[in-house]
């Protein structure tokens, strides 16, 4: 992983990640406002012809958190703010597969910035999902913000059973009926509208049977 030839920003804080290595990732922390659109969304590549990412943006964010690695206070705020924008259909985008695409990168965002405590539960009123239409990433963003926003909130309990409905333990790979099925190593998956679930996500303490995280 450390001699992966490629430089796109999603590349380098994966590689930190992976090679749990902070100091990879202050490196990449340091340049990172550069990667920015001027919605405050980071970019696949520093080119000023190319849009943000919500979806990578909340990735950079969720990732960073999960590994207990601060993204500074400056560019961190700039991050949220485009979230926000993003969530208020203040910034257009447009993706490959929009109505999937859009779903499942709201979801996204709003686990990002549920992750950085500034969501509140009002906010949740602007999404009410079909949980059982969500692909499994997107399910497991809105399991996480309700855990975080609003633990009683009704849909948790229904979320969480329909997660457990979907997976798939056989020997040493835990897979999902509506997912590809991942080694017991776990995998790493780019930052995309609907990608498949890693294992590393999965923890035992949720619901009663191996379950997931951000």
């Amino acid at each position: 992983m450390a001699e992966y030839p490629y430089t796109s920003l999603e590349r380098q804080v994966s590689t930190a990640v992976a090679l749990n290595d902070p100091k990879r990732w202050s490196r990449v922390m340091g340049d990172i406002e550069n990667w920015m659109d001027w919605e405050g969304l980071l970019k696949y590549f520093p080119s000023e012809n190319l849009d943000g990412s919500p979806v990578l943006t909340a990735y950079v964010l969720t990732i960073g958190r999960a590994n207990g690695w601060t993204v500074p206070e400056r560019p961190r705020s700039r991050l949220t703010s485009g979230l926000w924008a993003f969530l208020r259909n203040d910034t257009r985008r447009h993706p490959a597969f929009p109505r999937a695409t859009s779903r499942s990168s709201r979801l996204s965002a709003l686990a990002a910035l549920a992750g950085q405590n500034v969501v509140d539960e009002p906010t949740l009123d602007d999404f009410d999902p079909d949980l059982e239409l969500l692909p499994t990433s997107a399910l497991l963003d809105w399991i996480d913000t309700l855990d975080r926003v609003v633990p009683a909130h009704p849909d948790l309990v229904a979320a969480k059973a329909i997660l457990r409905s979907r997976l798939n333990l056989q020997g040493t790979s835990l897979g999902f009926s509506t997912e590809y099925r991942i080694s017991s190593r776990g995998s790493w998956h780019p930052p995309t509208a609907m990608p498949p679930v890693p294992l590393s996500r999965c923890s035992t303490n949720r619901i009663g049977s191996p379950t997931c995280r951000a």
